[in-house]
């Protein structure tokens, strides 16, 4: 089983007699190229680029800079701690926008 965030996992395990009993894994987002692979990943589910690098699909999808810094480090560094978000940000882009980041 998966469980996203931690104090979901931890309030189902309170009250179970298997407390302490199942091994779990803490996934902690530390790595930017992590999160640009998850997003590179899921940009090319709903794209025809299979196959394709992070950067070139992001240099066809979205701005090159924000506020004078590349757009991608941008994202992805404000979003590092909370992928959900920026996953969710990307689902919430009108249809004729969403492959665009705003300036």
């Amino acid at each position: 089983m998966v469980f996203l965030r931690n104090n979901i996992y931890e309030n189902l395990l309170e009250h179970t007699p298997d407390r302490g009993k199942t091994s779990r894994v803490i996934l902690d987002w530390t790595d930017p190229e992590m999160l640009r692979e998850l997003l590179r990943l899921r940009f090319i589910s709903k794209l025809d680029s299979k196959g394709a690098a992070f950067d070139t699909i992001w240099n066809q999808i979205a701005v090159s800079h924000i506020d004078g810094e590349e757009s991608s480090s941008y994202i992805v560094e404000w979003c590092l701690m909370r992928p959900r978000s920026l996953i969710d940000y990307w689902k919430r882009r009108p249809a004729t926008r969403r492959y665009q980041t705003a300036a």
